[in-house]
């Protein structure tokens, strides 16, 4: 058929047939093929390896005959030098396909996708802060394909992080990070791992343990009348971590028999820890509720603007600059220079853990109930042990938190001078 654009505008398909197929004579192998439903689109037959192909070219409602005519030649050149135009065009759309599945899978979705599928069983506490972790680190990179995420990237936010004076965080988040990319990988979702094998230097283990001193400084530097001076209180007086404190609800504790419950799924271990607290904790638990009345059991103790309390960096650079106050104050009131006083020496609030831990052991509580009392349940039972060892010790730590607490109180308000005091003896080479 003598094919011109007004013939092609007039093509219909005959009565009773789906569609017609109306070839170009100027154009071997173009057609036009007319549905019944009136739509007009161009093919392209042609012939390769022995085998009749048809390939679409486009709508007759967006391209014009003249473009149709000019594609044609090009598939019909491609054709002829052994190139199969039909194959071709597949291979690009799945190439495009794949890149825009690979552009849409950025590094902030793979890291969606790991916590969803991979981390939902998981601690929530490790969840949270695997996401958080990577997010922070790699903060300029969340949108990028996470295939694109490249060794020198990753090393670079190793390096700013440690020049930063984070070496722990860096050390952190590249296990968490290696993890990401494993499961991906296991997956198929990413060819390479682009933490693997990334030398990084692995801060020393923290050794600080603030001292009995120490201790009393933190206490008596702190406003009892804030949020934050009753949780770090608190602390010192249950030797918790600090998120257990800003997230400890009413009914994970109970008064009168002055015990915590702190359920599986807030502690670190993924284990229900039942234990009981010192009378300093209790007291601070009790002075909350005149202004509660009579709390959801739901309800954070602590809690701050809604939410379990969250503003720790500020709090400590104020404590910390408290207790410098308070140390030169009273080398004033001595008569000495108060200008040569030093600063409390570097401490984290993870160290009051460690200083809870000293006491205990410094007035000669077993072990196992020292662990017991931080949380760690199992911790030192290994084997079978730890299979058939299901004694929780519960007298045992009640009598040592009632140590605890007297030498807290001891510390706190010393005896005059002079007067006689009973003092637990401390094992040797435990540090007071």
């Amino acid at each position: 058929m003598k094919l011109t654009q007004r013939v092609v505008d007039q093509l219909a398909c005959p009565a009773g047939r789906k569609d017609a197929l109306y070839f170009d004579d100027d154009q071997k192998g173009l057609g036009v093929r007319v549905t019944s439903a009136g739509t007009r689109s161009y093919v392209l037959q042609f012939t390769i390896d022995g085998q009749r192909r048809r390939l679409p070219i486009g709508s007759a409602s967006g391209i014009g005959l003249a473009q149709a005519r000019e594609a044609a030649r090009a598939y019909l050149g491609k054709a002829a030098q052994g190139i199969d135009p039909a194959v071709e065009r597949k291979a690009k759309v799945k190439a495009a396909r794949e890149r825009k599945e690979r552009e849409q899978f950025t590094l902030s979705r793979f890291i969606d996708d790991w916590a969803a599928l991979h981390l939902a069983t998981r601690r929530p506490k490790y969840r949270e802060e695997a996401q958080r972790s990577l997010r922070h680190a790699f903060a300029r990179h969340l949108d990028r394909p996470a295939e694109d995420l490249t060794r020198r990237h990753v090393v670079d936010t190793f390096d700013r992080l440690a020049s930063a004076g984070h070496p722990a965080m860096a050390a952190a988040t590249k296990r968490v990070g290696s993890a990401l990319f494993r499961w991906g990988m296991a997956r198929g979702r990413i060819a390479t791992n682009p933490f693997d094998r990334i030398p990084i230097a692995i801060p020393p283990p923290r050794d600080r343990t603030p001292t009995s001193v120490e201790i009393v400084e933190i206490w008596n530097a702190t406003d009892a009348t804030t949020t934050f001076g009753k949780i770090l209180r608190f602390m010192v007086a249950t030797g918790c971590r600090r998120e257990e404190a800003a997230q400890l609800r009413w009914r994970e504790v109970d008064l009168d028999n002055a015990t915590w419950a702190l359920p599986a799924a807030r502690s670190k271990n993924g284990e229900f820890v039942l234990r009981p607290i010192a009378v300093q904790a209790v007291e601070i638990l009790r002075s909350l509720l005149p202004n509660l009345g009579n709390p959801r059991p739901e309800a954070l103790v602590f809690p701050s603007d809604g939410r379990g309390f969250s503003g720790w960096s500020k709090a400590k650079t104020s404590l910390d600059a408290a207790i410098l106050d308070r140390r030169r104050s009273a080398s004033e009131a001595a008569g000495e220079n108060p200008a040569t006083v030093e600063a409390m020496p570097a401490w984290r609030f993870h160290d009051l853990r460690r200083a809870f831990a000293a006491q205990l052991q410094a007035l000669g509580v077993a072990m196992p109930v020292t662990e017991r009392l931080l949380g760690h349940v199992g911790s030192t039972q290994t084997g079978l042990m730890r299979v058939y060892q299901t004694h929780e010790y519960q007298q045992e730590q009640r009598s040592a938190v009632h140590l605890w607490s007297t030498r807290l109180q001891g510390l706190l308000d010393p005896p005059p001078a002079g007067s006689a005091q009973v003092i637990p003896i401390a094992r040797k080479g435990s540090r007071q």
